[in-house]
């Protein structure tokens, strides 16, 4: 697991963007998703033969493996469920 400082966060609703610094994880899609999930699909990229990393952020775990054309996706777990520093 690789240890790297979570992005700058701008929410707007359900959704955010996420800046990154300079040399972060590159252009992705992310998806939070429960830990529970997380396992389920980190087994089922197993099983699959899929590709992945997983990278602590500290306040989040992400699960990041391409798509099958080759996009960058995130399957992102928090810690406390939810971003604790989303606006309330």
């Amino acid at each position: 697991m690789k240890a790297e400082g979570h992005p700058v966060m701008a929410y707007l609703g359900p959704t955010a963007i996420a800046v990154h610094q300079q040399g972060g994880p590159g252009p992705h899609t992310a998806v939070r998703v429960s830990a529970e999930e997380q396992v389920r699909l980190r087994t089922t990229l197993d099983e699959l033969g899929v590709e992945w990393e997983e990278h602590d952020h500290g306040i989040a775990v992400g699960l990041f493996f391409r798509d099958p054309d080759g996009r960058q996706v995130e399957a992102i777990t928090y810690r406390s469920a939810d971003d604790p520093r989303r606006p309330a």
